[in-house]
C-alpha cells in the first residue's frame, strides 16, 4: 500500500487558526510584495510523545502580481493510523485516515474543509510493502544477492548503493528510488542512520514486543518512492493506470501492487535470474549450453559462462559492469546485455534462494500484515 506521501493544498482549501505555531511565525502583509517565504509547522516533543502528527509546510510564493499559498502535509498514512508502518493498510481506511488527519492538522492550528483531503494533489508518494520471509532466510542477505542483478537491466542510468552494514539497497535516480531494506534491523538504528528516520514511541513499543518473540518475523521492506508527478503519471500509464493524481485516487492497493510488482520485474528479469542461481558449477553450465545451443561456438560459449560467473560474485552484475567501463569506457555495454538473453530459460535446471517466492507470492497476493493484531492477541492470552 502506500506509506510516506506529500499531499498540496491550495490557498482556500484551508485555514490558519494559530499563525504562531509555523516558523516563523505567520503575519498579515502586502500578499503582492512578500518575497518567497517558507514557515514549517512541525509537531511538538510532547505530541510526538503521544499520537502521531503530520509535518506542514506553508510556502509563500509570488510571481508578479499572482500570488500562492500552496501548503504541503507530509505524513506516513499507516503511522497515522496504526501508530506504525508494520502494519498495511487496507482501501476501506480511507475515511478514516482523512478525519484523523484532519483532527490533527486542527490540533496543530491549521483547519482544513471538508473534501479538500480527499482531492488534494499528492506531490510525493512511496508505495511499500513488507515481505515475510520463511525458512530462515534473512533481509540482509536477501538484499546482498538482489543486488547482484543491478547493473544489466532497464536500470541502466540509475546509481545504487548499500547503506547500514548491507542492511539496505537503493536504487535511484533524481525523481524515482527503489529500496530494499531490514525493516527490525531499521527501526532499531539511530535516525540520523534510519532508512526509515520518522521514529515513532508505538512503532518502537511493538518492535520491542516482536523481538521477544521466539522466532521474531524476517521483514524484508520494498520500496517505490516517487518525487516527482510527471514521472508518476507516465509510470502509471504505462501499467494501463489512468487516475488523477489526487490522494483519493492513488490510494488503492491495487496500484500500490502493480508499480511494486513491475519495478520487482524490472530487477528480476529473466536474463539475469541466473545470477541467484544457489549452486550450480561453471562447467555444468558449458555443456548444457552447447547441448541446447547447437549452433553457439565454443567462443561465445565460454564468454558466457564468464559473465554467469561473474555476475554471481559479491560485486554482482553492477560490479561487473563499473570494471570494464572504469578500465575500457568505450565498451558497448548493451552488446554485453544482449548476449545475456542466452539465458532468458535457462539452459540448466535454475534452483534460486527461497526468498525469491516469498516476494513474488506476495506481491501477488497482496496481502496487508498486521503485526499490532497478532501481539494484542498474545499478550491477551497470556493475560487469561
Amino acid at each position: 500500500m502506500i506509506d510516506t506521501v506529500v499531499i498540496m493544498l491550495d490557498k482556500g482549501h484551508y485555514f490558519i487558526t494559530d499563525p504562531q505555531r509555523f516558523s516563523p511565525a505567520l503575519m498579515v502583509r502586502d500578499e503582492e510584495n512578500i518575497p518567497y517565504t517558507k514557515h514549517v509547522n512541525n509537531p511538538t516533543k510532547r505530541q510526538k510523545e503521544d499520537v502521531y502528527y503530520p509535518r506542514l509546510t506553508l510556502h509563500y510564493r509570488s510571481y508578479g502580481k499572482k500570488f500562492e499559498q500552496p501548503l504541503a502535509i507530509e505524513f506516513s498514512v499507516p503511522k497515522l493510523l496504526y501508530g506504525n508502518n508494520l502494519d498495511e493498510l487496507e482501501d476501506s481506511d480511507f475515511k478514516t485516515i482523512v478525519s484523523t488527519l484532519k483532527r490533527r492538522c486542527d490540533e496543530m492550528g491549521v483547519k482544513i474543509w471538508v473534501g479538500s483531503l480527499d482531492n488534494a494533489h499528492v506531490s510525493t508518494i512511496h508505495f511499500g510493502k513488507n515481505i515475510e520471509l520463511k525458512d530462515g532466510y534473512t533481509s540482509t542477505l536477501a538484499i546482498q544477492e538482489i543486488a547482484k542483478l543491478h547493473g544489466s537491466t532497464q536500470q541502466d542510468h540509475n546509481k545504487a548503493d548499500f547503506r547500514n552494514e548491507g542492511h539496505a539497497y537503493q536504487i535511484y535516480t533524481k525523481n524515482r528510488s527503489i529500496v530494499l531494506y531490514d525493516k527490525m534491523a531499521d527501526i532499531n538504528k539511530p535516525v540520523s542512520r534510519a532508512i526509515d528516520k520518522d521514529k515513532v514511541a508505538a512503532q518502537l513499543s511493538l518492535f520491542d514486543v516482536l523481538k521477544e518473540q521466539n522466532k521474531p518475523p524476517e521483514i524484508l521492506r520494498i520500496e517505490v518512492r516517487y518525487t516527482n508527478r510527471r514521472l508518476l503519471k507516465t509510470e502509471l500509464s504505462r501499467l494501463g493506470i489512468n487516475v488523477e493524481l489526487t490522494f483519493q485516487q492513488l490510494f488503492s492497493k491495487v496500484i500500490a501492487q502493480k508499480v511494486l510488482q513491475s519495478h520487482w520485474e524490472r530487477i528480476y528479469d529473466k536474463r539475469v535470474h541466473f545470477a541467484l542461481s544457489m549452486e550450480r558449477r561453471p562447467q555444468a553450465v558449458l555443456k548444457q549450453l552447447l547441448l541446447t545451443h547447437p549452433d553457439m561456438k565454443p567462443k561465445r560459449a565460454i564468454e558466457l559462462v564468464g559473465m554467469y560467473v561473474l555476475a554471481r560474485d559479491n560485486a554482482g552484475l553492477l560490479g561487473v559492469r563499473t570494471a570494464v567501463q572504469s578500465l575500457r569506457p568505450k565498451t558497448n555495454w548493451h552488446r554485453f546485455k544482449k548476449q545475456l538473453e542466452a539465458f532468458e530459460d535457462p539452459p540448466f535446471p535454475l534452483v534460486v534462494h527461497g526468498f525469491v517466492n516469498d516476494i513474488k507470492t506476495q506481491l501477488k497476493d497482496f496481502k496487508s500484515l498486521r503485526y499490532s493484531v497478532a501481539v494484542d492477541a498474545d499478550v491477551r492470552h497470556n493475560q487469561s
